[in-house]
């Protein structure tokens, strides 16, 4: 899914929650993230260690930025994600503020630990 151009993002953090997709992704369907492509693995540093995924979901910064779970997400903590409908709650319309964005986490890692990139999206989640 394509996001906003450059410049137009919000910061990679909780709160900012980087760039938002450009399509609103609808409730009564399903959706799949795919971060298998996010680096090479024939680089060096990449050859042979264990690549870890972990994806997560905040609320916005008006709700605390919860970390929100749900047993109609799948995949968290493999390079495909999948959010089944009605996996999220659509905050469009709710008394909770301005800020109707969900926020996605996606950490990946290689090695022991020692070295892993951390990426924020911004998606609004609505009943058509």
């Amino acid at each position: 899914m394509p996001v906003y151009p450059e410049g137009l993002c919000p910061e990679q953090s909780p709160s900012g929650g980087g760039c938002a997709l450009f399509y609103e992704l609808d409730r009564t369907l399903t959706h799949v993230f795919d971060a298998s492509a996010t680096f090479d693995r024939r680089a060096p540093i990449h050859s042979g260690s264990p690549v870890t995924y972990l994806w997560e979901f905040l609320m916005p910064p008006e709700l605390g930025s919860s970390v929100y779970s749900s047993i109609n997400i799948s995949g968290q903590e493999t390079a495909q994600l999948t959010l089944h409908p009605s996996a999220l709650l659509p905050l469009e319309g709710l008394v909770f503020g301005t800020d109707t964005f969900w926020r996605a986490r996606l950490t990946v890692a290689y090695g022991e630990g020692d070295c892993a990139t951390v990426v924020y999206f911004r998606f609004k989640y609505i009943l058509p």
